[in-house]
């Protein structure tokens, strides 16, 4: 048995596709097929955390997780990157994802509170604010119905701040989470 390596990539690329978030494998667009309209929140969006954890819950969803994260969340629990690898990492396609822990959950979600929260992967860090969630008003309001962040009462979020969030989102998707290999 081949003792499990987790290193950079050097064959990956900038403009790949990736799986969209959510969609799973086989569903892969590149992040320039998701041109987004920022007109139609140019006033803003509502939007303000209440720490359901439903954005870390449910069957079918991927975090992706990069080679920098992966190393900063192995030293944050102390453990060897390729143990952490073993511990809390999958495969999906040629990239890698945060397991999921019980009930569909992000592995690292206990009682609705992120464990790893200061070091969560930019995918959770710009949550509400993917590509996919603001292609247009109805991708927007049908977050809303999972998300108990996006209501009428919330803070107003302005579209430069959702922008900016927006864009490093694509900025890491873009960078490619296949940055990671695990070699079995």
């Amino acid at each position: 048995m081949k003792k499990a390596q987790i290193t950079r990539d050097p064959q990956r690329s900038a403009d790949r596709a990736t799986p969209d978030r959510g969609d799973g494998p086989g569903t892969e667009r590149t992040v320039v097929d998701i041109a987004i309209n920022t007109s139609w929140y140019r006033e803003g969006l509502r939007f303000s955390c209440t720490s359901c954890g439903r954005c870390c819950s449910g069957p079918q969803s991927y975090v992706w997780i990069s080679y920098d994260e992966a190393v900063a969340l192995a030293r944050h629990l102390a453990l060897d990157l390729n143990d952490f690898g073993r511990r809390y990492l999958r495969r999906v396609g040629k990239d890698l994802a945060l397991l999921d822990g019980a009930g569909d959950d992000c592995v690292f979600l206990r009682d609705k509170q992120c464990l790893v929260y200061e070091l969560r992967p930019a995918q959770c860090r710009s949550f509400p604010w993917w590509p996919s969630l603001l292609e247009s008003e109805q991708s927007w309001r049908e977050a809303a119905l999972q998300c108990e962040g996006i209501r009428h009462e919330a803070p107003l979020v302005e579209a430069s701040v959702i922008d900016a969030a927006g864009a490093a989102e694509r900025a890491e998707e873009a960078k490619g989470h296949s940055d990671i290999r695990k070699d079995v």
